[in-house]
């Protein structure tokens, strides 16, 4: 489980009232389909199966005709690419600079740079049926050094980059809160906690940000493992929201007091509870993705293309040529800008939100251009967008990398 799963449980939710009951699904029997009252719920899963692709890269139809991803030009952050054919199947490549490493198929997502490699989970044969996840190391040679236990839960890097930690269920309602050194693989501190499931959110100069998943109402907690102290914080309206990056002292979360209101908030632990930097407030939407840079000073807005600077609280608009995905990556590159994934999905075969990428130099949005689609109604990996440059300043963005046709995307903060 992973932070991409769970924006997709929300996403499910989302998608399952767009799509049309005569919509035809690719692929499947029609013997299948004798109930119409069923496509709805069939095509949001296959559609849910379709982006997962942008993290697991579980391929089945890969073969020897299958070619490497082609060299791409370099960002200033860790980024991965997957270049699918007309089925979803195809490479995974992970970019960094001028190396490009083939990921291997069982590797279930990556993470930030550590010694000797990307952190990361691999997908592993689960006791009883199905997989589980390991954390590890992928090396610049394209091989997976896996460590910890064999089951575990999400993954955060450590400020220094030389330890990870995972969350470990143990069944009965416990789980184990644990990190291991990247060198040799082994355990250094864990503590115990009366939880089914943990979310980790992230390891920030704070501690180890966490909660109990899957529970309504659920409050952050935070665990210094130098120390062994756990600090169970107070939130009011936490909606289990949380990014706390290694860099920073300051966390983001999110919380909703009123209904359909809600509250970003920029935050500094004090003691047992939080003081509040910077809140940003807005109303609508099921659930919101909002991001965070990598030192703390900036929120980013991802429903609104805008962000919003914590010691000032400026707000400044991203010239971007549209609105972007609930799912899009955003990694700050360390100097005064934001890297942003405007990728172009794979939901209906119709172009992302009806909007036709403008010409070179045109940053406007078109929502009016909508161009005939062949395969309007299936569900087809579409692929293709570009990577946008974008000044915190004053908003300016250029485009700073071409996502080739059927390549998906994702930026890694390093």
């Amino acid at each position: 489980m992973n932070d991409t799963e769970t924006r997709l449980r929300d996403y499910l939710h989302t998608k399952a009232a767009t799509v049309p009951d005569g919509a035809e699904p690719p692929g499947l029997d029609e013997a299948a389909a004798r109930k119409r009252h069923l496509w709805p719920v069939v095509l949001a899963a296959a559609a849910i199966g379709a982006i997962l692709v942008l993290t697991v890269p579980f391929l089945t139809r890969l073969g020897d005709k299958t070619d490497p991803a082609k060299p791409a030009p370099a960002l200033a952050v860790p980024y991965t690419l997957s270049i699918l054919d007309s089925e979803g199947s195809g490479t995974k490549t992970l970019h960094d600079g001028k190396t490009a490493v083939q990921v291997p198929n069982d590797v279930f997502s990556l993470s930030s740079r550590v010694d000797g490699g990307w952190a990361g989970t691999v997908s592993v044969p689960r006791t009883g049926g199905g997989n589980a996840q390991r954390i590890g190391v992928l090396r610049p040679d394209g091989t997976f050094r896996a460590f910890g236990p064999k089951d575990t839960n999400y993954l955060a890097v450590s400020p220094d980059r030389r330890q990870l930690a995972t969350a470990e269920p143990l069944g009965g309602g416990k789980t184990r809160i644990a990190t291991y050194d990247v060198a040799s693989g082994r355990q250094v501190a864990a503590v115990m906690v009366p939880h089914q499931t943990s979310i980790v959110y992230g390891w920030n100069k704070n501690g180890i940000w966490f909660a109990q998943d899957y529970k309504v109402g659920a409050q952050p907690l935070v665990w210094q493992p130098s120390t062994g102290r756990l600090i169970q914080l107070s939130v009011r309206g936490f909606d289990l929201r949380l990014i706390a990056p290694p860099n920073a002292d300051r966390v983001m979360l999110v919380t909703r007091v009123k209904q359909g209101a809600w509250c970003i908030q920029a935050a500094r632990l004090a003691g047992s509870g939080l003081v509040v930097d910077r809140e940003h407030c807005g109303t609508g939407g099921r659930a919101i993705y909002p991001d965070f840079s990598a030192d703390g000073s900036t929120i980013l807005d991802v429903d609104q293309n805008l962000v919003v600077d914590v010691a000032t609280g400026r707000k400044t608009k991203l010239q971007l040529p549209g609105p972007l995905e609930m799912l899009a990556s955003t990694a700050s590159d360390g100097s005064g800008h934001v890297l942003v994934e405007f990728g172009h999905r794979m939901l209906g075969g119709e172009p992302r939100r009806g909007l036709t990428p403008p010409p070179s130099g045109a940053l406007t949005p078109n929502p009016s251009s909508r161009t005939p689609v062949p395969n309007a109604g299936r569900l087809v990996p579409e692929g293709g967008g570009e990577v946008y440059r974008c000044d915190l300043g004053t908003g300016a963005c250029q485009e700073a990398l071409k996502i080739p046709k059927r390549g998906l995307l994702r930026l890694i903060q390093p």
